[in-house]
């Protein structure tokens, strides 16, 4: 987590970290977000969870889109070819 940390956050300059997780979906904590309410709807059967999941994959989705945007912006090429590997959900 030390070693994370020093990469991500006291980096000169910005680094794209697309090993780990991040070969599998782009977003792992928005994913691991939507599964949690995957799972509450699944085990209580409610219409509010079901609503309350939607709106959370929609806000999600649009933080995504967003800090994606900012990502081109500073890292370029790099992370354009980022995109084009690895999708924003993972496997769907």
């Amino acid at each position: 987590m030390y070693s994370s940390h020093k990469l991500v956050i006291e980096a000169a300059e910005p680094t794209l970290v697309d090993w780990g997780v991040y070969r599998v979906a782009r977003h792992p904590m928005y994913l691991g977000i939507m599964l949690f309410e995957l799972g509450l709807v699944s085990s209580t059967l409610s219409i509010p969870a079901l609503l309350l999941m939607m709106a959370i994959f929609v806000a999600n989705d649009k933080f995504a889109e967003y800090e994606e945007d900012s990502l081109v912006q500073e890292l370029g090429d790099e992370y354009k070819t980022y995109l084009s590997k690895v999708k924003r959900w993972g496997l769907v």
